[in-house]
């Protein structure tokens, strides 16, 4: 890491953050913004952009996970209906907690700028690199804050079944095998996962809705 830190920030409205990520050759800056209003403080949006650094490789991969959790009583779905290849466009996650009452998540496909890794082995077929994956997962309560590892324990399961199908001499590209499996169930634990290639752009908006 190069360096990071936030280029403005109002505790009441947002704020804009700087992240220099030398290692993954990639800066990465995020824009929240608040939205007062409603019963529960308002809402809130999320814009995350990637601009390849100087010294990156022609063509630079990214991976950027989201996941949301339901920690205790409440309720945490996904809305679009599962399809084996992804989804294609905006994924929407809907829920309700005593805290927050009823509340969504809408993670957008992006600007049409957005780019994704082209199709360069039979893989692409069944997982193609322009839909967005989504997992869910049902985790003790204990167990959510361990979201990274359980991240690893997706991907692990589809990293094994790559290497069975298609061997270790003829793998797909690790962008293409360093991901969750399309697998939308019932859950408190949603994981969102997109490819890039080259700059890209996606927000997060949680409008909060009225009880």
């Amino acid at each position: 890491m190069a360096g990071y830190g936030w280029d403005e920030y109002d505790v009441r409205y947002g704020g804009h953050q700087t992240i220099h990520d030398a290692e993954n050759k990639l800066d990465i800056t995020t824009e929240f913004v608040k939205i007062p209003g409603g019963e529960h403080g308002g809402n809130w949006a999320v814009r995350i952009k990637g601009i390849p650094r100087e010294d990156a490789p022609t063509p630079l991969m990214s991976t950027v996970f989201f996941y949301a959790g339901m920690e205790g009583f409440g309720s945490l779905g996904v809305e679009n209906q599962p399809d084996d290849l992804g989804i294609a466009g905006s994924v929407n996650i809907a829920g309700s907690s005593n805290e927050l009452g009823q509340f969504s998540i809408h993670i957008t496909e992006g600007p049409e700028s957005n780019s994704h890794p082209p199709a360069t082995h039979p893989s692409y077929n069944d997982k193609p690199m322009d839909r967005t994956m989504v997992a869910s997962m049902q985790v003790p309560d204990e167990g959510l804050w361990q979201a990274k590892s359980l991240i690893f324990t997706l991907m692990k399961g589809e990293i094994d079944a790559m290497i069975a199908e298609y061997g270790q001499d003829n793998a797909p590209p690790p962008w293409a095998t360093f991901t969750i499996p399309n697998k939308i169930e019932k859950g408190n634990l949603h994981v969102v996962q997109k490819v890039f290639e080259g700059p890209f752009e996606v927000s997060y908006n949680a409008p909060l809705l009225r009880n």
